[in-house]
């Protein structure tokens, strides 16, 4: 999956607080994969404001990476986004991350079809 440096932030909002011991290791897992580096955090310029908690960066050098989440990976993103869904919690700070997810899941349905 593909995500851009907006996505990979908005992850964040994904995570549940509190959850099982399996759940936790997934959102560890996760956040492994797509958390910034302090390296990226530079690259970016990434910068937040105090006041605000907003998030800037420098979009111009922004270049989208590529992850491959494991199956228990996706089911579990594929889970957070269907409770985001049913709690009217999808808005344009997740959406895009949301969609990827979404059709993630409709590819990995259609792989399996076919075998």
């Amino acid at each position: 999956m593909k995500l851009s440096l907006k996505e990979r932030l908005a992850m964040q909002g994904l995570y549940p607080q509190n959850s099982n011991f399996v759940t936790q290791l997934l959102v560890k897992d996760v956040a492994e994969k797509v958390t910034l580096t302090q390296a990226e955090l530079k690259k970016y310029k990434v910068v937040v404001n105090d006041r605000d908690g907003t998030i800037r960066w420098d979009q111009k050098n922004a270049t989208d990476v590529e992850y491959k989440f494991t199956g228990a990976e996706l089911d579990f993103l594929k889970s957070r986004f269907e409770v985001l869904d049913k709690e009217q919690k999808i808005n344009q700070e997740n959406f895009s991350l949301c969609q990827k997810i979404k059709e993630e899941e409709k590819g990995k349905e259609k792989s399996e079809s076919n075998q």
